[in-house]
């Protein structure tokens, strides 16, 4: 990852219960993320940082969102990650 990008985390349902919900929300995401990168990424003080997007699965449940946004370890040392597409 680039010195200068910008993570963008989700914790989605991309399996259990939601898993519909949560893969069309990660889809519009990872489409966001595509469309900013295409114009440069995100212009921030005058400078272009790329996204990248980083997304965890909570399996549709509520304990599991919870630890996947709540623990700091998760969103900044996380070797887990699943990949920037649905």
């Amino acid at each position: 990852m680039p010195p200068s990008a910008i993570t963008a985390g989700i914790s989605a349902s991309l399996t259990g219960q939601f898993a519909t919900q949560g893969t069309q929300a990660l889809a519009g995401l990872a489409a966001w993320a595509e469309y900013v990168n295409a114009a440069g990424g995100l212009t921030i003080a005058g400078r272009r940082h790329p996204l990248v997007l980083r997304h965890y699965d909570d399996a549709s449940r509520a304990d599991h969102a919870r630890r996947n946004t709540t623990n700091g370890e998760n969103w900044t040392n996380n070797t887990n990650w699943r990949s920037d597409k649905p």
